[in-house]
């Protein structure tokens, strides 16, 4: 039995290991950002004084 869930254990590390290394949606380099993506990062980076990062970046959907 403690071999069974020795083996699942190591399954299921190897399979969450391969879920968190996913990149889901990667970032957009500005070049390719739209003129309503451009404005909005530009309104964005003079309220918070830093570029858009992390979910604040703009994706074409």
């Amino acid at each position: 039995m403690l071999k069974y869930f020795r083996l699942v254990l190591v399954a299921l590390v190897i399979v969450c290991n391969f879920a968190i290394a996913q990149d889901r949606l990667p970032e957009i380099p500005i070049e390719q950002y739209t003129s309503e993506q451009k404005q909005a990062a530009q309104e964005f980076e003079a309220v918070r004084k830093k570029a858009p990062w992390g979910p604040f970046c703009y994706a074409d959907v």
